[in-house]
């Protein structure tokens, strides 16, 4: 899975990034309403992101895209987007998040370590975003991170949040993470070899796609 966090200055440029990221073949964007809160007129700039998300929605249900809002559960509820990702990833504030969004609601959080994460046994938790520490070496940090999560019995989806190289993201799988998180645009164009943003997402979707398949066929024995 390819989780694209969208970074945009302005709604409109917004707008055209999760556009083009859909029509290039990823299908999870997280929206990141940041100059929402940070603006003195919020109430308007608030309406002004909704309706930006509202023009958002076709494509993405054409494309069988799942949309993501950052921490604002007041504006997942009023565009009826699919869920939330939460900064704040303790166990109290996700417990409060689910019993307000209700069972279907998909629900991200962060967590910084795995001492975090155990303490989300039973939390109903979709997935999880970690970053690993600037100083570690991301695929051995992911592999621990992933077997301590089995060891410890916790079926929860491992989502890498970084800035990571085009060949880093098949080992990433292998390390366990279920996907990706990658911020774009600026994060992303490097980390891509400064494509064009449509053709960056498209060869990612494809590395961790084609990745996924020798996978899934190493494990079941299963060769093309």
């Amino acid at each position: 899975m390819l989780q694209l966090i969208i970074d945009g200055k302005t709604d409109e440029e917004t707008l055209q990034l999760a556009d083009d990221a859909i029509n290039a073949g990823c299908r999870w964007l997280q929206l990141c309403p940041s100059l929402i809160t940070s603006a003195a007129d919020s109430d308007n700039i608030r309406e002004e992101y909704k309706a930006m998300v509202e023009k958002l929605i076709p494509t993405a249900r054409d494309n069988d895209a799942f949309l993501m809002i950052e921490d604002d559960v007041d504006l997942v509820e009023a565009t009826h987007v699919h869920g939330v990702v939460v900064r704040d990833g303790s166990r109290g504030n996700l417990l409060a998040v689910r019993e307000r969004m209700g069972a279907e609601a998909v629900i991200g959080a962060y967590v910084p370590n795995f001492d975090q994460a155990l303490e989300l046994r039973n939390v109903d938790v979709d997935y999880l975003l970690v970053p690993a520490p600037a100083e570690a070496d991301p695929m051995a940090f992911y592999k621990n991170f992933t077997d301590k999560l089995y060891n410890a019995g916790l079926d929860i989806h491992l989502v890498a949040a970084g800035d990571f190289a085009a060949d880093q993201l098949p080992q990433l799988l292998t390390a366990g993470c279920a996907g990706v998180a990658l911020t774009i645009p600026d994060s992303f164009r490097i980390a891509m070899e400064e494509k064009p943003l449509n053709e960056a997402v498209a060869k990612a979707v494809e590395i961790l796609a084609n990745h996924r398949e020798a996978l899934n066929a190493a494990i079941t024995g299963e060769t093309k």
